[in-house]
């Protein structure tokens, strides 16, 4: 898959705090909002921030390869990782048509990854898209298709981790005060659980919504205006596209 980077600047001082925190974030989330922070060796999660008002000014190494994970056979996408960089989750069609939620474990930051495994209760015959691992590894959210057109935020927890990142998951519920007849996707959750950015199309707009703990049902939603231009040109921010032929995600 042909990767394309948009420059974007942002009204970083109008940010909620917890996502940029001296210059840096602390969120965790999937890839679909462009956040996604794939460096093998790098944990912490995704990151929603960057280099302060004056806009981003990473500096990062020359991309490479994750053995077992990345193949030029099947699409992998939407990595997330918990905070201490062991499990990643992300969604992959290597097992059939349609996208669905896989992970991996390794024993350190220094290992590579072993073998990736599906997670049963984020795998259907629908659509299974844009992971988000909580940095503790004990929430799970991702979007499903239910519909033409139409993507529903879902969420799994388990009481603990074990040795197996794939284990342990509950019954998916979904996110019903979020869904709609839209496409629904999240994006990233704060560490504390309390704040999480998703986007909704037709409109395409960056959203929050907040609660006062974990468990507790999502409110206040509005529109994160200092992000409120996703597009440059008609192209997301930190956007993936797809090679020529590639027509089946």
């Amino acid at each position: 898959m042909l990767v394309t980077l948009v420059a974007c600047s942002f009204d970083w001082d109008a940010l909620d705090p917890r996502i940029v925190p001296d210059g840096g974030a602390a969120a965790t989330g999937g890839g679909g909002m462009g956040g996604s922070s794939t460096s093998q060796g790098g944990g912490g999660g995704s990151s929603v921030g960057g280099g302060g008002a004056g806009g981003m000014t990473p500096q990062y190494s020359e991309p490479v390869l994750v053995p077992l994970i990345s193949s030029d056979r099947w699409d992998e996408d939407d990595p997330t990782f918990t905070a201490d960089g062991l499990e990643l989750f992300f969604n992959t069609d290597r097992d059939d048509d349609n996208s669905n939620v896989w992970c991996a474990n390794r024993a350190s930051v220094d290992d590579d990854w072993g073998a990736p495994q599906r997670v049963e209760v984020a795998s259907t015959p629908m659509s299974e898209t844009n992971p988000a691992i909580s940095t503790d590894g004990l929430r799970l959210w991702w979007s499903r298709t239910v519909g033409v057109d139409d993507n529903d935020i879902f969420v799994t927890t388990r009481p603990t981790r074990g040795a197996d990142c794939a284990d342990g998951w509950d019954t998916e519920v979904p996110v019903s005060e979020l869904n709609t007849a839209g496409y629904d996707t999240v994006g990233a959750v704060t560490d504390d659980l309390l704040l999480m950015f998703f986007t909704r199309s037709p409109e395409q707009n960056l959203r929050q919504v907040t609660r006062p703990g974990p468990g507790v049902p999502w409110t206040n939603e509005e529109v994160v205006t200092a992000l409120d231009s996703l597009f440059v040109d008609d192209q997301p921010c930190l956007s993936t596209e797809q090679k020529p032929g590639d027509a089946h995600k």
